[in-house]
């Protein structure tokens, strides 16, 4: 006759399956996460968007300022459209007895300088800018 062994088994038994806990486990992990990642977004929406804003603005008048400058310079440098600005008159003796402004000459200036900014500020457009998040808080201080 044979003994069977109280530990002994013919067949494996697989463990049961308790799928319907693993799955409300696994929808409430979910749930938490997604509420995290939300609450998080409001966070950063609530407390960054005014030193970044902040930020930003500083930096576009810091590229606006920048371009100006570089286009006065280069218009600057133009001595000879410079020099043609003023017509001074003078009387026979070489005395200076007026002057005249030459409109023209003027206008080209400005039109060159406007044109100058304006290709500056298209080739600035293409860049990428990064703002340092980790520092924002020196910006409020």
């Amino acid at each position: 006759m044979l003994r069977f062994r109280r530990g002994w088994h013919s067949r494996r038994r697989r463990p049961r399956r308790r799928s319907g806990s693993r799955r409300w486990l696994w929808l409430i992990i979910t749930m938490i996460t997604l509420f995290g990642f939300v609450q998080f977004y409001n966070y950063v929406d609530r407390h960054m968007k005014g030193p970044i804003m902040h930020l930003a603005s500083i930096r576009v008048k810091q590229l606006a300022t920048e371009s100006i400058n570089e286009a006065i310079t280069s218009q600057v440098a133009n001595t000879d459209q410079v020099d043609r600005l003023i017509d001074w008159k003078m009387d026979g003796n070489g005395k200076v007895s007026g002057f005249m402004l030459n409109y023209s000459s003027h206008m080209k200036i400005t039109s060159d300088t406007i044109a100058t900014v304006r290709n500056t500020l298209e080739e600035v457009s293409h860049l990428s800018e990064t703002i340092p998040l980790g520092k924002h808080w020196a910006a409020r201080f």
